[in-house]
């Protein structure tokens, strides 16, 4: 029984730290910095060192991207005008 629920916990972890993986390599990628090289950087690191380079984007890199800049892709709500 204690194996059982020690398997389901590290498989629970896994999946999560799978997912803040891959949530930081899309913002990564989909944010713009000042330059082409800062973002490549990013990418690199978070695929080459996983723990590290996932930990580094969350608390510095998205620090670093241009002001305003977010993943959020929907289009600005725009009245159309009376003419």
């Amino acid at each position: 029984m204690v194996m059982l629920i020690l398997m389901v916990f590290l498989i629970a972890v896994g999946i999560a730290a799978f997912g803040t993986w891959l949530f930081a390599l899309v913002e990564a990628a989909s944010a713009e910095f000042e330059n082409s090289t800062e973002k490549i950087l990013w990418i690199l690191l978070i695929i080459l060192l996983p723990v590290v380079g996932t930990i580094l984007y969350l608390v510095i890199g998205r620090k670093n991207r241009l002001e305003g800049n977010t993943a959020d892709y929907r289009q600005p709500y725009v009245e159309d005008e009376l003419v």
